[in-house]
């Protein structure tokens, strides 16, 4: 696609050629419509882009390279807005220079580079590409007209405002993407924390940003990537919830993933490849919920060992006895103030109490072992 473009000569600047001016925005539209298939492919697939800015000489386009103006609209039944499609069209334009730049400092093979030959400065060095990259996607967004507003939907008219709200979330989480990913060899426990808490503020808008759509919105238009970028919100979810510490945290991730992935069957009807985009998830999902048993198991066999050495400790002391048993195991920390030596002596390899056996393990467990054939039968 691209060298066709360039052989039909969509890469050079037209303002000055000898051709009807119908022609010279015709151009310059179809030009940055192969920048956007291109950009936002290389994000789908993960694949570098064919499209270099400096190789690329049209200009930024203006109103006069839209033929279509308010008079050309119609009142039929589903139809969209002519003023609203070309504000779409152009900022989904600015977006996507933002995207390319987002592919460029965090994605490009250089890129991953810096961040492999550096990994204890990995978090820094992202943050520091990532901060103006940032600022100059809250400023795309602080310079919305009204019409590109999700509520502004009309009567009888459908709105393609979604798919430019959905774009502009997939570009957000691509770039916290690359910030989670570092976490794993971060030092600095404050900076974890914060960009822990800013990635769950930003899954939760989009997820939100998701569930307001409404049927206008469902029925209309959706750019190419969409199918992705839905897929993407959920993916991003279970990145982080795999950078959480603990199983709750994990838990509260999945309910969330839950949720959206309802939202998403519930549209389906409307909007055929959101099959793609819930298979995205699912798999993902699975992975998580693998993790989130593996995090169960490790955290029971850790109190298991925990209380056998202890027990050890204490049946081995000279001054052990039934009546110091308490002040023993509670100068040890015991994990449960109610089991006593007897209890581990007792028992030191087979009681319940070294189990987690609350409702929630049980049953999230026994439901899983289902899913993967038996596989996880024997923990239970």
């Amino acid at each position: 696609m691209v060298a066709v473009s360039q052989d039909l000569g969509l890469h050079r600047d037209c303002s000055n050629w000898n051709i009807p001016e119908w022609e010279k925005g015709l151009r310059k539209r179809l030009s940055w419509a192969v920048i956007m298939q291109d950009k936002w492919a290389a994000l789908v697939h993960g694949r570098p882009s064919h499209i270099y800015r400096s190789d690329w000489s049209v200009g930024p386009l203006s109103d006069q390279d839209f033929p279509e103006t308010f008079a050309d609209e119609n009142d039929e039944e589903g139809s969209t807005e002519v003023e609203t499609g070309r504000a779409i069209f152009m900022y989904m334009v600015s977006l996507t220079q933002i995207l390319s730049d987002i592919l460029t400092s965090c994605y490009s093979g250089a890129a991953e580079a810096d961040v492999i030959e550096d990994q204890a400065q990995a978090t820094a060095l992202v943050l520091t590409r990532a901060k103006p990259l940032q600022i100059r996607l809250k400023e795309w967004y602080a310079s919305f007209p009204q019409c590109l507003s999700m509520e502004n939907v009309k009567a009888r008219k459908l709105s393609s405002t979604g798919s430019l709200h959905l774009a502009y979330w997939a570009a957000e989480l691509s770039l916290h993407r690359c910030i989670i990913r570092t976490l794993g060899d971060c030092t600095d426990p404050n900076v974890v924390r914060i960009c822990q808490h800013a990635a769950l503020i930003r899954s939760a808008s989009a997820m939100d940003v998701v569930k307001a759509l409404r049927p206008e919105h469902w029925s209309s238009f959706w750019y190419f990537a969409s199918e992705f970028n839905f897929g993407l919100i959920g993916l991003f979810r279970v990145l982080l919830a795999t950078s959480l510490a603990t199983a709750d945290d994990i838990t509260v991730s999945m309910d969330s993933l839950d949720q959206y992935t309802w939202t998403l069957k519930m549209s389906q009807k409307n909007v055929r490849f959101l099959h793609k985009s819930i298979a995205m998830i699912d798999h993902g999902v699975r992975n998580l919920r693998l993790r989130f048993l593996n995090k169960k198991l490790d955290e029971r066999d850790a109190r298991r060992q925990a209380l056998t050495k202890r027990s050890t400790y204490i049946s081995e002391s000279p001054s052990y006895s039934t009546e110091n048993s308490h002040e023993a195991l509670a100068s040890l920390g015991s994990l449960d103030p109610n089991i006593t030596a007897n209890d581990i002596a007792q028992n030191p390899e087979g009681s319940s109490f070294f189990f987690d056996t609350s409702p929630m393990s049980e049953d999230y467990l026994g439901s899983y072992s289902q899913q993967v054939d038996g596989t996880y039968t024997s923990y239970i």
